[in-house]
């Protein structure tokens, strides 16, 4: 009567303690999962940003700041000074972007597979705990640091290129003022 009794209590606590047992590493493998997806989202946003308007507004401002610095000796009224010093702040995240679009990618790109090839080893318990923990906390840091900084450069490029338009117009009225003028 012991014997069956214990094969009952023994086959009972296995598959009442399977039941109980919760995959290792959920809260994590799903942490990270919605990360992935958030940086996609960013990565989309930031993807949208036009490069070739980039490199046209670029050449503009470079050639039109060129031209005001050689030609443009006079004082200028407060409203064209007021929109080159607006003008003149476009230039330097317009210039960022261009040289670094490519590079924001590619490390964008580069976690969202870290994130995917971590969650599948937690799910899978491929790593021990304490590099689990270790791999985790960088790449979820690592992630967060790259979608500031998809963010933070989405925004001064969309500034920047608002500005543009906004004085653009502006400035070039100014060098033709300037050219016709000394045509006289």
């Amino acid at each position: 009567m012991k014997i069956p009794y214990l094969i009952v209590v023994a086959i009972c606590s296995v598959f009442f303690g399977s039941c109980n047992d919760q995959p290792k590493y959920t809260e994590q493998v799903n942490s990270l999962d919605s990360l992935r997806i958030e940086l996609d989202k960013n990565l989309a946003v930031f993807s949208s940003i036009d490069t070739a308007k980039i490199g046209r507004y670029t050449k503009t401002y470079s050639g039109n700041v060129s031209w005001i610095e050689q030609n443009i000796k006079d004082t200028v009224s407060n409203e064209y000074l007021n929109a080159l010093k607006n003008y003149r702040g476009v230039n330097e995240p317009l210039l960022f972007i261009k040289e670094n679009y490519s590079n924001l990618i590619k490390d964008a790109e580069f976690s969202k597979q870290q994130l995917s090839k971590l969650s599948s080893d937690m799910k899978n318990q491929a790593i021990d705990d304490e590099k689990a923990y270790e791999y985790y906390t960088v790449e979820k840091m690592e992630a967060k640091k790259i979608m500031e900084a998809l963010t933070i450069n989405h925004e001064l490029t969309k500034q920047s290129i608002d500005t543009f338009d906004k004085y653009n117009s502006e400035i070039e009225k100014l060098i033709n003022k300037y050219k016709s003028e000394s045509s006289k």
